[in-house]
């Protein structure tokens, strides 16, 4: 409980009903987009009787990602106007690279673990953008 207060008090919130803490830290807000999800599927989850019912779940996944992606992307749009510019535009294409690397495996493609995988990879970018800033003093 004492962990969540602290939460909420260095929280601020975002356009996607999200928060991102004041670290920078997006994993919470993403979360908590997830959460909202999971809530708001429930019933059409426990419902549901035909084959593709997995993609009511995979669609929490992506709502997930849009979250950090998001905030990268406002993140490097930020950048461009500083000193590591490019060095941003070089972070957001390694990991789109890499990110399209691992759809290729195909042992994980199709499952939850490519979409913990995503998440994960995701949340990197984004602290290594965050990352890339601070040094930049953007």
């Amino acid at each position: 409980m004492v962990m969540f207060r602290y939460l909420a008090a260095t929280a601020i919130t975002l356009g996607m009903g999200g928060y991102v803490l004041a670290d920078g830290s997006i994993a919470f807000a993403a979360k908590s987009e997830y959460q909202r999800c999971l809530r708001e599927t429930e019933r059409a989850r426990k419902e549901c009787t035909f084959g593709g019912c997995g993609n009511i779940l995979g669609s929490c996944y992506e709502r997930e990602i849009t979250v950090i992606e998001t905030d990268s992307e406002k993140l490097t749009q930020s950048l461009q106007s500083k000193k590591c510019a490019l060095q941003a535009i070089q972070l957001s294409t390694n990991f789109a690279t890499l990110q399209e690397a691992n759809s290729k495996i195909d042992a994980l493609s199709g499952s939850w673990s490519e979409f913990d995988l995503r998440v994960r990879t995701s949340l990197l970018k984004n602290h290594a953008l965050h990352l890339l800033a601070k040094e930049c003093g953007a």
